[in-house]
């Protein structure tokens, strides 16, 4: 019986040691995964960072407080939300007036404002001024996952559209 226990506390160390040993092992390589996905999430971050443009000026409502507001009150705009050819409409009607001076530059950026306020439903500018300092292909993934909420109301078409709107108003 004696003999039995000696071997008892000579094999128990030993099974401890192993037992250790294996959860050392298995918590390194936890701490390993982590570190390696941190440096993944902080390359990620730097590859944002890098895509976005140093343009602080974008101003998405510039052009129809400067050309349309003295007219028409800021409401008149909220219910604009319909095609790209029904806005252009609406424009070249304006543009018949007698008094409206507007140049081929400013048709196109009052077209781009208006078409910008499909975002504002959901959006406010500042949503907006982050979305223009991003790479082309960084904002279309966006909008495009916008486009794809429930309750946006954001055509296929109107993908390209916003995008091309965003471009024009920072003058590309």
């Amino acid at each position: 019986m004696e003999r039995e226990t000696h071997l008892f506390e000579r094999i128990l160390p030993f099974f401890l040691v192993i037992i250790t040993a294996i959860i050392v092992v298995f918590l390194a390589q936890l701490m390993l995964n982590m570190k390696s996905e941190l440096g993944e999430i902080k390359v990620s971050l730097a590859t944002i960072e890098s895509e976005t443009m140093r343009n602080g000026s974008f101003e998405p409502f510039a052009a129809l407080e400067q050309k349309c507001v003295d007219c028409h009150s800021e409401r008149r705009f909220l219910g604009i939300h319909r095609s790209s050819a029904e806005i252009s409409q609406i424009i070249k009607h304006m543009e018949m007036m007698p008094d409206i001076n507007l140049s081929s530059a400013d048709v196109d950026k009052i077209h781009s404002s208006l078409e910008l306020l499909k975002c504002v439903r959901c959006h406010d500018e500042q949503a907006l001024k982050k979305l223009s300092a991003l790479s082309t292909d960084y904002q279309l993934q966006m909008i495009e996952r916008m486009a794809e909420k429930a309750g946006s109301e954001i055509s296929t078409e109107d993908i390209k559209n916003i995008q091309r709107s965003l471009q024009s108003i920072q003058g590309f």
